[in-house]
């Protein structure tokens, strides 16, 4: 046996086996994209769910405030007030 065919028998055995992937087809290209956009739009759905929420509390703390930003306009006019 010549030389390179043994280094060519060698380098086969060393060389891990791969299996032949064929391009997917335009149906299988389709359905993943579709199964992505799906995971999109979900997460797209639960982050303006929980923006729909934040808002609310937001609001509900604003008119809990308003009493205090009241008293702290008035606290600020009366030492303008009280000044020389």
């Amino acid at each position: 046996m010549a030389y390179s065919q043994i280094v060519a028998a060698g380098l086969t055995v060393l060389m891990p086996a791969t299996a032949a992937r064929a391009a997917p087809t335009i149906a299988q290209q389709v359905t993943d994209l579709n199964n992505q956009i799906e995971t999109v739009v979900e997460q797209y759905n639960g982050i303006t769910t929980q923006l729909a929420a934040d808002q609310k509390k937001s609001a509900q703390l604003g008119q809990a405030l308003a009493p205090a930003r009241l008293v702290s306009a008035l606290a600020q006019q009366t030492r303008r007030v009280g000044r020389p």
